[in-house]
């Protein structure tokens, strides 16, 4: 091979030592392969060795096309450089000195020189030096200086240290302005406010400029606190709503825009802190529709950004936040309209969900278990007495019918947790009330709440919770009838024998009860009825030995025994009557398959 030229290029001597390489190792297989042929031609195994076919010839590959001047220094600095089949190379993570040194030690060194500076103005203040309109004046001019400084060394490729000294100006502009108005007086407040809101955008433009996160920040501090800071003690409520919300707007357009989320927890914060400042003072029976309509607004602007960028934090947080300070609210002068307040707002989560299934299932989970809160919530706003359990019990059979459809086991754990909520209101409230008559509000709430759980056990996912919204709904039932015997117990009988009355009539009830379970049961073929029935049978026969016994009077004890007595009679003649059906359906299924319901 002709000597190498020493100006080559360190590429193009590698690629002429690995095609070096590769044309001795074909040389060396070929005379392996002919001295293998001509051993095996002397033992006879071949004919005589042929000539060794001739070497191939390696070239070396083709030099690649140059690349452009700086085009790896621009695929490096540019965001979002592309170009196919070439991948830019991986951005090195810096060290903890460079962090520390670059990055922490110049925010510190920021903080630090504000200090210095208002240190030097104070000092300058106390012995009369300036005036102060030169004050203003010299922090403008800081300011403006440190912007400056800040552009011309981010030209320089020092981009960091030029964000100080861009969040160094932008701080200044904001003290410089206030003090202007807020300590001298020099600036009336709506020209105070205008140059403060100008810093804003500003510095909003600034940070887009230098791909900062950190001068945003700066920037939507600094408009959050203009408000308070040139604040005169004046209610205007109309122009701090359109402040905030042009504000929160802006940070939140510029945080989609540029993945700052940070922005998006500010915008919410600042929002919400400016609203409660406000009402802290002002906040009264004349405002309350004006700051409604104020924070409606506001929730309206963060429900469409938590939408178009799936923020599940946002979706919740600002849902809870807007409901809860609407009820605070609204419940003095309102209190009659917060349930369909909660209702209107559970339809638009609901509709959101429903929209959103197919392209973002965890937003549209999140905000359908949304919907059914608050309208969970709707209800007790809106009703009172047996309308809350009837309502929660019809809500909870809707959650397992939804279940049973998508399937979802999210609904069917929301209805569980209602029908939990059930029970409890059952036996705390509901079963306290006294009725005077046999149809009544407290027998249609426990029999619209069995039947509840009767349509989610149609509609379980699975066999025991099947089994356990079919009993449970027969328990509430009985529940409820047994109240309704003690209650006539009540009504009719004398004093002295409204116990008596009681308890027998309860034995008889439950007995009759576990009658029809095992008649329906033998009817339907359905064993789980029979098994209700039997154990029933057998509570009442406990309760009959071990208390009817001995705290009945001698007429109702008897009475309790010959009724009680009658019905075993006519169940054990039900299963004498019908043992070979029974003994078919239990013995006709397969091995392993439980019994029918």
């Amino acid at each position: 091979m002709a000597p190498r030229d020493p100006e080559e290029r360190p590429d193009q001597a590698r690629m002429d030592a690995m095609s070096d390489a590769l044309a001795r190792m074909v040389e060396r297989q070929n005379r392996m392969d002919a001295r293998l042929h001509r051993i095996e031609a002397a033992m006879g195994l071949t004919a005589s060795p042929a000539a060794p076919p001739p070497l191939p010839e390696v070239l070396p590959p083709p030099l690649p096309e140059p690349a452009a001047p700086f085009a790896a220094d621009v695929r490096h600095e540019t965001p979002g450089f592309s170009e196919p089949g070439l991948e830019p190379p991986p951005l090195v993570e810096p060290g903890i000195e460079t962090r520390f040194g670059l990055g922490w030690l110049n925010r510190v060194a920021v903080i630090t020189l504000l200090f210095g500076i208002g240190f030097l103005f104070k000092y300058a203040v106390d012995n009369q030096w300036i005036g102060p309109a030169m004050r203003v004046a010299l922090g403008v001019a800081g300011a403006m200086l440190a912007l400056a400084v800040g552009e011309w060394i981010s030209l320089r490729g020092q981009k960091t240290f030029a964000q100080g000294m861009t969040g160094l100006g932008l701080a200044l502009l904001y003290l410089s302005f206030y003090a202007g108005f807020g300590f001298y007086h020099l600036l009336p407040q709506s020209v105070a406010f205008l140059l403060m809101f100008l810093s804003t955008v500003g510095a909003a433009a600034l940070a887009v400029h230098y791909d900062s996160q950190a001068v945003a920040v700066l920037g939507m501090v600094g408009g959050f606190l203009t408000p308070p800071l040139l604040s005169t003690g004046e209610d205007r409520l109309g122009t701090l709503a359109a402040y905030t919300l042009v504000l929160s707007a802006g940070a939140l357009s510029l945080a989609r825009w540029k993945r700052w989320m940070a922005l998006e927890y500010l915008a919410f914060a600042g929002t919400w802190l400016l609203f409660a400042g406000w009402a802290s003072q002002f906040l009264s029976d004349d405002t309350r529709k004006a700051a409604f309509g104020w924070f409606t607004a506001t929730f309206v602007l963060f429900f469409v950004a938590s939408a178009l960028s799936a923020r599940l934090w946002l979706l919740a947080l600002n849902a809870g936040v807007y409901f809860t300070a609407s009820y605070f609210l609204l419940d003095p002068q309102y209190h009659s309209a917060l349930g369909g307040f909660a209702a209107a707002l559970a339809a638009l989560h609901g509709a959101i969900a429903w929209i959103l299934q197919e392209r973002d299932a965890p937003f549209s989970r999140l905000s359908g278990a949304i919907a059914l809160v608050l309208l969970t919530l709707a209800i007790p706003l809106q009703f009172v007495s047996f309308r809350i359990t009837i309502l929660w019990s019809l809500e909870a059979a809707a959650l397992a019918w939804v279940a049973s459809r998508l399937p979802s086991p999210r609904f069917q754990l929301g209805a569980w947790f209602l029908f939990a909520a059930v029970f409890v209101r059952l036996f705390a409230n509901d079963s306290h009330a006294f009725e005077t008559t046999l149809l009544n509000g407290r027998l249609l709430t426990f029999v619209v709440a069995a039947a509840s759980l009767w349509i989610a056990s149609r509609c379980a996912l699975s066999r025991e919770s099947q089994c356990v919204t079919y009993g449970a709904g027969h328990f509430v039932l009985l529940w409820a009838l047994g109240m309704e015997v003690s209650a006539w117990a009540q009504r009719t009988a004398e004093t002295q024998d409204v116990t008596s009355v009681s308890s027998t009539g309860i034995s008889i009830l439950m007995a009759a009860y576990a009658l029809a379970l095992v008649v329906a049961g033998v009817a339907a073929g359905s064993a789980l009825n029979r098994i209700l029935g039997l154990g029933l049978m057998a509570l009442v026969i406990v309760k009959l030995y071990l208390f009817d016994v001995w705290q009945l009077s001698r007429g109702f004890r008897i009475t309790a025994f010959l009724a009680l007595g009658g019905l075993l009679l006519l169940v054990s003649y039900l299963y004498s009557r019908f043992k070979p059906a029974l003994e078919k359906l239990w013995g006709a299924r397969p091995a392993g398959e439980n019994p029918p319901l």
